[in-house]
């Protein structure tokens, strides 16, 4: 696995990080209308049959805007009915439908899976067997991200949800590998979270705090693919401690299946042999290193520590 240990989103929302990762729109213009399409049309126009299934809404001020893009894959399914911020289909009721479409006789597969992850109320997105960091919050209190009271249990119901989004990945993983495929899995959280750290005076996401960038990010490759591949994935595993924005997800898994683009993007996919570490633009803020990372509410002296620690939410 090549896992990138500093890597920045270009958002802290949903609604705006999700179709910057997935299109080429600049970072100034993450909510409107462009002509081009996204990811998902790029791999339908090479020929492959593409499936997008959700745990997040179909429509609402959120949901809408990702929910477009979508829609031009040839299959979608939003399992959730709740909004988010209620208790709904957690993450790892997607498993069963990867594994259905995997056993399908269609030679070329692109599949999307957007999970709801950790967002509020993060005791809504894991089982009871998860519940491991004690005390956390239940289903029943409410997460107050203005409240200081109950950081603690804010904190350890946040872990136990990052603990199932990591069983939800392995199994995904698992059954990328079983299947035998010549396949890579890319993961991205669109954003952090941030849970009062440094002088910021509230939790959750979409604001100026260092944690609401600072994103996982990995590329999975099957043995077979990296045989295939192998001066690609060295190049991957040579960057992993280099500063990246996952605006370079679009280039990058392309890449990874062996497309070209017409008129390519400004942001080089991660294993190209002319990648180099550029500015990491964000929306609202300026840019992550220049503007978030030396100014944001959890970076002042007192929130050294605090800053070291990373959160994501999907």
């Amino acid at each position: 696995m090549a896992a990138f240990s500093d890597a920045a989103s270009p958002a802290a929302a949903t609604r705006e990080s999700v179709p910057l990762i997935l299109t080429r729109r600049p970072p100034g213009s993450a909510l409107m209308h462009t002509p081009e399409p996204s990811l998902v049309t790029a791999f339908r126009q090479a020929g492959y049959r593409t499936y997008w299934l959700s745990t997040q809404g179909a429509a609402g001020r959120h949901e809408t805007p990702v929910s477009v893009l979508a829609r031009e894959s040839h299959e979608q399914q939003f399992i959730n009915n709740a909004e988010y911020l209620s208790n709904g289909a957690q993450d790892g009721e997607l498993l069963p439908l990867l594994a259905d479409i995997l056993t399908r006789p269609e030679p070329l597969q692109f599949i999307v899976l957007h999970t709801l992850g950790s967002h509020l109320h993060y005791a809504h997105r894991y089982p009871p067997e998860f519940a491991r960091f004690q005390p956390a919050l239940t289903p029943q209190d409410k997460a107050d991200i203005w409240r200081r009271e109950r950081v603690t249990e804010l904190r350890n119901a946040y872990d136990n949800s990052v603990l199932y989004t990591d069983h939800v990945l392995e199994r995904a993983i698992q059954l990328l590998a079983d299947s035998g495929a010549v396949a890579t899995l890319t993961y991205a959280a669109d954003h952090g979270e941030s849970l009062f750290d440094g002088d910021c005076p509230r939790a959750g996401h979409g604001f100026a705090a260092a944690v609401n960038f600072h994103v996982p990010l990995f590329v999975w490759a099957s043995p077979a693919w990296r045989g295939q591949r192998a001066p690609d994935w060295e190049r991957l595993l040579l960057r992993q401690r280099q500063p990246v924005s996952t605006l370079a997800v679009f280039s990058t898994v392309l890449d990874l299946a062996g497309l070209d683009i017409a008129q390519t993007t400004g942001y080089p996919a991660l294993g190209a042999s002319d990648w180099r570490p550029g500015k990491r633009p964000v929306t609202h803020f300026g840019d992550y290193d220049a503007d978030i990372r030396t100014r944001a509410c959890d970076v002042t002296p007192s929130a050294s520590q605090a800053t070291k620690r990373m959160r994501f939410a999907p």
